[in-house]
């Protein structure tokens, strides 16, 4: 048989207890280190998981570049039933996967919630829900869950190594990354309140027997700036003071 990988050598990961016999055991192992397990291990033949893995690369290919040309009006030509089969068929694809890799994830002691709770695994959850939603309930609602749908991009970590070391690295740095998070979110309220302020003292007072007539016009004056303007705060019709603010926000 082939070696194992050079960070699995000197290391035995055991099995945990299951209700399943010794070989179907063996059969879930294969499943977990082609599917789950992208580092592969003594027992998984490596041609076998890299067409595995170019398979699954190309559905993802797939259902994402038709769900982007189905929006697309050059293609309105096309029958939906095309886009309907395809996206049935690639769904269906994922939806084994998943099931396969919920079916072997307790293979060395962890449990299916907290599989199921990993990030990745919410997303290809979230990716596959949209078109049984479509399926079992017809409304104009539901379609908008079909943004859903990019959520398959994450699915390419899995495949990559290059992402795997990016999403790796961020996780990593995510205790200064919530520092760097807040900082911005305190930077926005500061400054989109100085722009607020800044820009309140252009606006004309309507107090005391000011018309509804007056208010409408300037109201209309304003959003004919809105629609004119080519610049931040051109939705003003007089002179902009938060114009300065915006710059240096």
């Amino acid at each position: 048989g082939e070696e194992p990988p050079p960070q699995w050598k000197g290391t035995v990961r055991q099995r945990a207890r299951s209700c399943y016999s010794a070989e179907v055991d063996n059969i879930r192992e294969i499943v977990y280190h082609t599917l789950e397990d992208q580092m592969g291990g003594a027992r998984v033949d490596s041609r076998a998981q890299h067409v595995v893995g170019v398979a699954l690369l190309a559905t993802i290919a797939l259902s994402l570049i038709c769900s982007t040309l189905e929006t697309m009006p050059e293609f309105d030509g096309i029958p939906p039933i095309v886009w309907k089969v395809v996206e049935l068929v690639t769904n269906t694809i994922f939806t084994f996967e998943y099931l396969l890799r919920l079916w072997v994830c307790d293979l060395y002691g962890t449990s299916a919630i907290t599989w199921g709770l990993r990030a990745v695994n919410v997303c290809d959850l979230l990716s596959i829900l949209p078109t049984y939603l479509e399926i079992f309930a017809h409304s104009s609602v539901i379609k908008g869950f079909r943004v859903l749908r990019v959520f398959r991009l994450f699915k390419l970590g899995r495949f990559s190594q290059g992402i795997h070391v990016i999403l790796t690295a961020l996780q990593n740095s995510m205790s200064a990354l919530y520092i760097l998070f807040v900082l911005i979110f305190v930077g926005m309220i500061i400054f989109a309140s100085g722009v607020y302020f800044a820009e309140r003292m252009n606006c004309p007072s309507f107090e005391d027997g000011a018309s509804l007539a007056e208010f409408r016009r300037y109201n209309a004056l304003c959003l004919d700036g809105a629609r004119s303007a080519a610049g931040f705060g051109g939705c003003c019709a007089f002179e902009c003071r938060g114009l300065p603010v915006g710059e240096a926000s």
